[in-house]
């Protein structure tokens, strides 16, 4: 990537005004208020219950960055992006921005970032006094918001299901499977087979309140625990879908040594991994490793680093899979010594 100029250098320091422009756009339901058609500051304020100066000034902000464009009388419109940005729109974006990409207490731990890298400790953690989820716990409105925007990937499931060769599986345990979305989609493609989810008391109950009278959850079994403690045996596959890039490399060799032990043989562990080259030139890890950093203090890792952390746990070489530009399948079977 190319340099870029002090004007650039500039606009990017700033970058967090647009960041939060974008996230106030989102969550005072503004491409709602929209989608009718142009409508001026004072209108969008009096159909959204916001303040109409400020309203307008918000507008005219998100118009100077092309996310909205504006008439010559003066009136708002959305743009070929930002419609996207409605609410249930079926890409996931405004739930990606609202749960995720602009989540407030996420954002807030960003103001750590200095304190992560001095210290190489967790920015979430310093910033709040506990883990980020450990946070969700407490915080409901957080936690709602994560999970819609964890859930709003399910149009990416049926691709990484096709690459990851499911149809091989009897049973599959989804470890940290939030609501089951997955094992849903999966379920779906192979009616044979069977699943379990594994995850914190407050998501499994969420996850049985989504699946019940569904088709396929009559076959998932809901297990309430901790990864850490305990992972349920009886797996032909065991399913992470980026959940080993929340923990640093200590807390990952503790979680695959309950899951070593809960394997066979035969048993295979497949993470959905963004997965990097290992040329010390490639920018992709950029701010999403970053974010992996200073949310969870965890970490995105390369081809090599998979295979260092993996082969330390007792697992055999992984075998790596690209699902699509971004994701791809970290696969291994257990090494014949724990």
């Amino acid at each position: 990537m190319a340099a870029v100029d002090l004007a650039e250098l500039r606009r990017l320091a700033g970058g967090y005004r647009a960041s939060q422009a974008i996230y106030a756009m989102v969550a005072l339901g503004v491409p709602d208020a929209l989608a009718a058609g142009p409508a001026s500051g004072e209108q969008v304020a009096a159909s959204v219950g916001a303040d109409p100066a400020a309203m307008s000034r918000l507008l005219r902000a998100l118009g100077d960055l092309g996310i909205l464009s504006r008439d010559g009388d003066g009136r708002f419109r959305l743009t070929d992006a930002s419609t996207s940005l409605r609410s249930g729109d079926s890409d996931g974006l405004s739930a990606m921005i609202l749960g995720w990409s602009a989540l407030p207490v996420g954002y807030a731990a960003f103001g750590a970032l200095h304190h992560a890298v001095r210290t190489g400790g967790n920015a979430f953690e310093h910033v709040y006094g506990q883990r980020f989820h450990d946070y969700l716990d407490h915080d409901s409105d957080a936690a709602q918001a994560y999970e819609a925007a964890t859930e709003s990937t399910v149009t990416t499931f049926d691709e990484a299901i096709h690459a990851g060769g499911f149809g091989r599986f009897a049973t599959v345990v989804d470890v940290g499977g939030g609501q089951g979305t997955f094992l849903e989609a999966l379920l779906r493609q192979y009616p044979s087979a069977r699943g379990v989810l594994l995850e914190v008391p407050r998501v499994a109950a969420d996850a049985r309140d989504r699946l019940r009278g569904r088709p396929e959850g009559s076959r998932v079994d809901i297990v309430a625990g901790d990864m850490f403690a305990s992972i349920p045996h009886g797996g032909d596959a065991y399913v992470f879908l980026t959940v080993l890039r929340c923990f640093n490399d200590e807390e990952c060799r503790k979680i695959l040594a309950r899951l070593w032990a809960s394997m066979s043989d035969t048993s295979r562990l497949l993470a959905l991994e963004m997965v990097y080259p290992d040329d010390p030139l490639d920018g992709r890890p950029g701010l999403a490793d970053l974010q992996a950093m200073v949310v969870y203090g965890g970490a995105d890792r390369t081809a090599t680093e998979w295979q260092k952390l993996l082969v330390s746990a007792g697992f055999e070489t992984p075998i790596i899979t690209p699902v699509d530009e971004s994701f791809s399948w970290v696969e291994a079977a257990r090494a014949n010594h724990g």
